[in-house]
């Protein structure tokens, strides 16, 4: 039965999957993409010459692969239906967004360790995004199949209610955090206020 067929009470415990899935997604893919940036900045580090150490700043910034990978899982599952071709051809469009919406969001200015090694720095962040979109869109496919409908039972309520708050947690904070502060800059640099 399609979505749109289907009683209101089946459509909603579909978006709350589908939310859901979007959720799970963007915690491993964020997870793993955190790691990876990290790599790549160790990586500019020691092309550079600087000596990377380990630093809060790490756990910081999977914490923020986290809650951003959450979004991103969320923003694909959304959009996912209206990118071309089979899961990898998804992926790679979608790693395409994400690179462009990491330079709009993280890279104008770019930070100083950038700017010593522009070519490798470049390089590795574009590989990152098209392999955070092929893992979104792979992780997406298979927890489509494996995670269940909610049920009216406790641990399903529970389960899925925790995962809504986190999406709702991570959106906020990327709206707060993220967002603001680059419609504020933007609004400065054309004399708005």
């Amino acid at each position: 039965m399609s979505l749109q067929r289907a009683p209101a009470a089946e459509r909603w415990r579909e978006r709350l999957r589908l939310a859901s899935v979007g959720v799970l997604s963007g915690m491993a893919v964020g997870l793993a993409a955190g790691l990876g940036a990290r790599l790549v900045m160790r990586l500019v580090a020691l092309a550079i010459g600087s000596m990377p150490v380990f630093t809060l700043a790490t756990l910081n910034l999977l914490g923020i692969g986290v809650s951003r990978g959450i979004v991103t899982g969320l923003l694909f599952v959304t959009i996912r239906l209206y990118l071309p071709g089979s899961n990898l051809t998804k992926g790679l469009a979608f790693g395409v967004l994400l690179l462009l919406l990491l330079v709009l969001l993280f890279f104008l200015p770019p930070p100083q360790e950038l700017l010593a090694a522009p070519l490798l720095g470049s390089v590795l962040f574009t590989v990152l995004c098209l392999m955070t979109g092929i893992a979104e869109a792979l992780a997406v496919a298979w927890l489509e199949h494996c995670l269940p409908a909610p049920r009216l039972r406790l641990p399903s309520i529970v389960g899925y209610g925790l995962l809504m708050l986190l999406a709702g947690s991570s959106v906020l904070l990327f709206l707060t955090g993220d967002v603001a502060p680059l419609v504020t800059g933007l609004l400065r640099l054309v004399g708005f206020f």
